[in-house]
């Protein structure tokens, strides 16, 4: 059979759909969000997305959280769908995914924006509780793959067999009451994504959100964060700077696999 291949332009028009469903779910439920993280950076260094990023990050104000979750998860998306809360998830956060796809292949991120008190302390403690939780959570995750010698899956079996004593759903549960929701939001002047890589660089003050304005992606607005510059400069230092060359066309010549039917890869790449 055939192999069929998304390449980085492939991902990219992907992902500015799937961003425009975003804005669309935040209008209709009258919700606030954010380009985050890299997403924002493309928007003022780029002017769109960056040329050789596979995925997207928004994040969302936890009081806005689940009613734009609620509202993707019961919205049929077409080629598209909201992976949460399921068995096949990886991570604790929502992403939007593409049917019948790993989420590896190309998603965007939909992390959840959460108050945290001013007390560093408090902060650091509450980082590295959510830290545990999803690493917990990342290592009954351990996925098999096909191409897997038999010692391997046998590897990986073994060392995710300690942590499915927790279940998906304590999990969760134990995530939601002492980190999404352990802070009033409102009257917090911090915040933080519980959920992201950067750890307490994501601790940052709210005002730097504010309002949001407009970010562009090919020609359309998008929100980022109002204080953008000392936003990008906390997460970047010198954020105008582009990776090295070689890193850049190693991502720009970037091809993934598509498993499916021609008919379902025809309909992503004439998105």
């Amino acid at each position: 059979m055939e192999k069929m291949y998304l390449n980085i332009d492939d991902l990219h028009k992907l992902l500015y759909r799937m961003l425009e469903i975003v804005e669309d779910a935040a209008n209709v439920t009258s919700s606030r969000y954010y380009l985050h993280a890299g997403t924002a950076l493309g928007t003022v260094r780029h002017h769109s997305l960056i040329p050789w990023d596979d995925d997207a990050d928004v994040i969302i104000p936890i009081p806005d959280y689940k009613k734009m979750v609620d509202y993707l998860s019961h919205r049929d998306l077409g080629i598209f769908k909201l992976l949460y809360k399921e068995k096949k998830a990886t991570r604790m956060q929502a992403k939007l995914v593409l049917k019948g796809q790993s989420e590896d292949l190309v998603c965007v991120d939909l992390f959840p924006m959460i108050g945290v008190p001013d007390d560093r302390s408090l902060q650091i403690k509450l980082d590295k509780y959510s830290a545990r939780i999803r690493k917990i959570y990342a290592y009954k995750k351990v996925r098999l793959s096909s191409s897997d010698r038999l010692w391997k899956k046998i590897a990986k079996n073994f060392f995710s067999l300690p942590f499915c004593v927790f279940s998906d759903r304590i999990l969760y549960k134990l995530f939601e009451k002492n980190v999404l929701y352990k802070y009033d939001f409102d009257k917090s002047a911090y915040v933080t994504n519980p959920c992201g890589k950067y750890g307490m660089k994501n601790v940052i003050p709210k005002k730097w959100y504010g309002n949001g304005i407009n970010g562009e992606i090919n020609g359309y607005c998008f929100p980022i964060p109002s204080e953008i510059e000392k936003y990008l400069t906390h997460y970047y230092k010198d954020y105008m700077k582009c990776p090295d060359r070689e890193y850049q066309e190693k991502m720009m010549s970037l091809q993934k696999e598509f498993i499916g039917t021609r008919e379902n890869y025809k309909k992503c790449i004439q998105v």
